[in-house]
């Protein structure tokens, strides 16, 4: 019984779109230290897996960080291309699959947290 309820918890912990910073310096310079809660967007699609990208560029001589949503088809590599194209260098390009993961600083996703308390708490009552 215990583990059926550490599954559910687990399970229901977990959600289906994935929340990334949505920014680009070159219109807000907050993008850089994410200090604008307003830049987090909730991504979705219904036909491919999201992953949060970020990713810093040149253009001319200056450079920008953008933070966004991307489809999981598409790698670092393809928007380094298209980047190109747009004669932006991309110096640094991060690609991940949970919430809010393009910081500069490494998170602890809630639903493991509370995963670990669950597990505490079902110990403890035994």
């Amino acid at each position: 019984m215990k583990l059926i309820v550490a599954i559910f918890f687990l399970i229901s912990s977990t959600s289906a779109a994935t929340e990334c910073y949505t920014c680009s310096t070159a219109t807000k310079p907050q993008c850089e230290t994410l200090s604008d809660v307003s830049m987090i967007d909730t991504c979705k699609s219904t036909t491919n897996e999201i992953n949060c990208v970020m990713y810093k560029f040149k253009l001319n001589t200056k450079d920008f960080i953008y933070r966004g949503c991307l489809t999981k088809d598409r790698t670092c590599d393809d928007e380094k291309n298209s980047l190109n194209l747009e004669k932006k260098e991309v110096l640094e390009c991060k690609l991940c699959d949970t919430n809010l993961c393009t910081n500069s600083v490494t998170q602890i996703k809630l639903p493991i947290i509370l995963t670990i308390i669950t597990f505490i708490v079902l110990q403890v009552t035994n």
